[in-house]
């Protein structure tokens, strides 16, 4: 069976620099890439809307401090 492709991508990361090239490559893709830089937006934009894959860093600035557990935050 054929794994179907996403069609929208929350990206969460509190650098989105570090992954421009990536984001416009899916871009030009025909995907829907939602770049988001904390928890609290990513859980307001799955709040708001459907998306078909969620890509994570682990550890990110949260609220001021350093949270090495954002990632697995957001999954749970």
């Amino acid at each position: 069976s054929v794994t179907p492709v996403p069609k929208r991508i929350l990206w969460v990361d509190d650098t989105p620099s570090n992954n421009l090239i990536e984001r416009e490559t899916l871009t030009k893709a025909g995907i829907d890439v939602v770049p988001v830089e904390s928890t609290a937006d990513a859980l307001i934009q799955v709040a708001q809307s459907s998306f078909d894959l969620v890509i994570t860093d682990l550890g990110r600035a949260e609220n001021g401090a350093f949270n090495p557990k954002a990632g697995i935050d957001l999954i749970s």
